[in-house]
């Protein structure tokens, strides 16, 4: 048995496609209120942004997974 640190992931990931989509839902938003969107949007990006995590790995001998747990 032995355990391997995993790079940090977030479970909560949004797909490529929808991250570009609210990058163009931003830019269109900030020329349609000239910029007044960066007032309420800078809070609102903040609130939502991903959470990353670190997991830790432990594998059996044939390299099987048998337990995963989250490092806080």
């Amino acid at each position: 048995m032995s355990a391997k640190p995993v790079d940090k992931m977030d479970p909560d990931a949004h797909t490529r496609g929808a991250k570009n989509a609210a990058v163009a839902g931003h830019i269109v938003t900030d020329i349609l209120t000239l910029g007044l969107w960066e007032i309420a949007g800078t809070h609102t990006e903040l609130a939502a942004q991903d959470q990353m995590h670190n997991y830790i790995v432990t594998y059996n001998a044939e390299g099987i997974i048998e337990s995963v747990e989250v490092m806080k």
